[in-house]
């Protein structure tokens, strides 16, 4: 009898202790929970200074149902033998595919069933014996997706990488790149007529190139570098005919190019270059004799581009804007970094060549991604820098107005 005289007490305190814990937890989930009742067709990033979460109660940036995203990343900061192309889709950017053993730099398409990337196989050789890497084989890689399928093409150019590409049609397509040997080996440039891959021009030790443009008129612009003297290079296809410019001085290293319909052209590098009547003119910009350099551009037409630039002292990333008759700095990412240290601006330490993505919708919307350390995809909206991703940047980004 004691012992179920005792039992019972213990199962009823047991069953009490049970049902006041149940309601302290009822109660707190009520007054300390999310209120989840917004659009599900929005897409909310939590700008706060120390939360690294998606969260439902802060301000919205609604991801354009005709717009397609795409970015090229490498998984690992460190070893660069898998990279992914990812679509960004409403919240996040999600796998298109992996390719193994190489590293891609750019991307851009037709359309979002014809799109390309460029870049470089990688291949270790490993002393199995003392388990170490002795040396690489390098090779240019191409990865295309052609209308439900991804395809890729392998070249046997030898410690060669191809680093830019863009064209006006399936039978008109440029890609550029050199010899990768920790220096510079000689540069290429190729044509794809829709058929096959032709080179068309080729330069010679210590020049590189780093990105290309096609304007609607034919006009071919690559830029690059040379190494010794350092200098600018510049090789463009005028009717027909391939012309190579250097600049030898202390403004060299161009990184990228972009034009506009009105075939008008803008390099980047330790000054803003405009192409004129056949020559390239330095024009006046924030990022002139200030210790800073444009490692990417993109825009819509010559009255609205976006650059972003970085200072060589601190690499500290500002973007300046174009608006037809003068470029003005942005202020970045108020309150869309993650921590307070950060403040209101960027800093890439390390930075590897123009490993940027940045891309400027029809409708005004900058889409600026960070592969490295910050991981990081924005998009400026109105006046505004909104977060898409927290944990994903891409090193080269992509998009267009679906048809």
């Amino acid at each position: 009898m004691f012992f179920q005289s005792g039992f019972r007490r213990f199962f009823l305190a047991f069953t009490l202790a049970f049902i006041i814990l149940f309601w302290v937890v009822l109660l707190a989930c009520q007054h300390g929970g999310k209120n989840n009742s917004s659009s599900t067709a929005d897409i909310d990033y939590d700008t706060s200074a120390d939360d690294t979460q998606i969260d439902d109660d802060d301000e919205y940036y609604q991801f354009p149902d005709d717009i397609v995203l795409y970015g090229t990343l490498s998984l690992e900061e460190v070893n660069y033998n898998l990279s992914e192309i990812q679509k960004f889709s409403w919240r996040s950017w999600e796998e298109e595919i992996r390719f193994e053993n190489c590293q891609l730099l750019s991307i851009w398409g037709i359309n979002e069933n014809n799109i390309y990337a460029v870049g470089r196989q990688e291949i270790a050789n490993w002393d199995l014996s003392h388990d170490f890497v002795t040396s690489w084989t390098i090779k240019p890689y191409i990865a295309h997706y052609n209308y439900g399928n991804w395809e890729t093409e392998i070249t046997d150019e030898y410690f060669y990488s191809y680093t830019g590409i863009n064209g006006k049609s399936e039978t008109n397509i440029y890609l550029v790149g050199g010899q990768y040997l920790g220096g510079f080996g000689g540069y290429v440039i190729k044509h794809y007529n829709g058929v096959k891959w032709n080179t068309e021009a080729t330069g010679g030790e210590g020049k590189y190139l780093n990105d290309v443009w096609v304007t609607p008129s034919g006009i071919v612009a690559a830029v690059g570098a040379i190494d010794i003297p350092m200098g600018s290079l510049f090789v463009v296809k005028e009717n027909g005919v391939w012309n190579e410019k250097e600049k030898i001085g202390d403004n060299f290293f161009l990184y990228t190019v972009w034009g506009d319909e009105n075939n008008d052209i803008y390099a980047g590098g330790e000054e803003i270059y405009k192409y004129e009547n056949g020559e390239w003119k330095a024009i006046e910009s924030p990022v002139h004799n200030n210790q800073n350099y444009v490692i990417k551009i993109a825009g819509t037409d010559s009255n609205n581009i976006y650059a972003v630039a970085v200072n060589s002292g601190d690499n500290e990333v500002f973007i300046i804007h174009y608006n037809g008759v003068e470029w003005n700095v942005i202020e970045l990412f108020e309150g869309a970094i993650y921590g307070p240290e950060w403040g209101t601006h960027l800093y890439i330490p390390n930075l590897a060549n123009n490993s940027i993505g940045l891309w400027v919708s029809e409708n005004n919307d900058v889409f600026f991604s960070f592969p490295l350390y910050h991981h990081r995809t924005y998009v400026y909206h109105e006046e505004k820098w909104y977060l898409l991703s927290y944990d994903i940047g891409a090193n080269a980004i992509w998009g267009i107005k679906n048809q």
